[in-house]
C-alpha cells in the first residue's frame, strides 16, 4: 500500500512541477495540493497469457510479464492562506491551470513521477499522461477535489 502521506512530486518537462502533500500540515496558513487516495503502486498488473490447447483438454501455459503499470491519483486542493472568497477562488483557478498544464505537458514527452516513503529510500517512475484531469466542488468555493491518471510504461522504480 503506497504511504499516501508522503510528499510526491509530478516532473514534467516544460510545465510547472506539481508537489503533492509538500510538506506541510492542516492550518497551517500553506495552500497545498493534498492526497487522499494512489492506486497502482502497489504493483504492476501481470499479463498472464494462457491459450486453450486446440482439439483437447488443459490449456498452454506461456510465460507470464509484468504489464505498464496505472496509476490513478485522487486528492484536493487545500487553500488555508486566505478566507477572502475572491483569493480562494483565484489560488483555486491557479492551481487548477497548473495541475492541467503539467497533465497535458506529459501526454507526449515522459515526466517523472517521485516519492519516498517514510524510512525507504526513494522510488520514482517515468510516467506519461493517462486519464485526463477531472475536478469536482467539494464544499463551494473552498475546496475542489482532483483526479487524474498516469501510466509508466517500465513498471519497476
Amino acid at each position: 500500500m503506497p504511504d499516501i502521506a508522503a510528499t510526491y512530486t509530478l516532473n514534467v518537462p516544460t510545465a510547472t512541477d506539481i508537489v503533492f502533500n509538500n510538506g506541510g500540515r492542516l492550518r497551517d496558513g500553506q495552500d497545498y495540493y493534498w492526497l487522499t487516495s494512489i492506486e497502482g503502486l502497489d504493483g504492476p498488473p501481470i499479463r498472464a497469457p494462457i491459450d486453450n490447447r486446440p482439439q483437447t483438454d488443459g490449456g498452454l501455459v506461456h510465460d507470464f510479464y509484468l504489464g505498464p503499470r496505472h496509476i490513478i491519483v485522487e486528492g484536493f486542493f487545500l487553500i488555508q492562506s486566505t478566507e477572502v472568497y475572491e483569493n480562494i477562488r483565484s489560488i483555486r483557478n491557479d492551481m487548477e491551470a497548473a495541475l492541467l498544464a503539467a497533465h497535458m505537458d506529459i501526454l507526449r514527452a515522459d515526466g517523472t513521477w517521485s516519492w519516498t516513503p517514510l524510512n525507504e529510500s526513494a522510488r520514482s517512475l517515468t510516467v506519461r499522461g493517462d486519464v485526463p484531469v477531472q475536478f469536482r466542488h467539494i464544499d463551494n468555493y473552498r475546496t475542489l477535489s482532483f483526479a487524474f491518471g498516469l501510466v509508466a510504461a517500465d513498471p519497476t522504480w
